[in-house]
């Protein structure tokens, strides 16, 4: 649909993270985690379910594909992911609420998939592009084991 304007009008925001959440089970059905959205809005995406023991945790999924200037450093950048919730109040995602963030990296197609007790801030900076980064998230980084937990 080139240089025409849609008929209905979705924000850009509301598309992407639509794409991140379907990358995100399509990548948990691989592992063998059966994903279920709530059928009424609740503060996370997906509830998954392990084959083997038929755990369950609660999701949030989030994703970026913009890398931002580090500060005092113009030619390195990082990834920024915002855990929070809600759509008119936005709200820190509760540890108590909900189980795992996993966040995508688009540039990089990689997912960090951590216990949201391992979350210290409302802000998650990811180097994905940075194999020897000491971020403290990069410990997650390839990583699904917070669902076995």
């Amino acid at each position: 649909m080139d240089n025409q304007e849609d008929i209905v009008a979705l924000s850009e925001h509301l598309i992407q993270g639509t794409r991140y959440e379907h990358l995100w089970v399509a990548e948990a059905l691989d592992r063998r985690l059966i994903p279920a959205k709530p059928e009424v809005p609740m503060p996370w995406d997906y509830l998954a379910t392990r084959l083997d023991t038929l755990d369950t945790l609660k999701i949030q999924v989030k994703g970026t594909k913009t890398p931002l200037a580090m500060d005092g450093c113009s030619n390195s950048t990082r990834f920024q992911i915002t855990a929070k919730t809600g759509s008119k109040k936005l709200q820190m995602v509760d540890s108590r609420v909900v189980d795992i963030l996993a966040c995508y990296v688009e540039p990089y197609k990689v997912w960090y998939n951590f216990p949201m007790t391992a979350l210290s801030g409302k802000s998650v900076w990811l180097y994905p592009h940075n194999n020897s980064s000491k971020g403290q998230y990069e410990i997650w980084r390839h990583d699904w084991s917070a669902y076995a937990a």
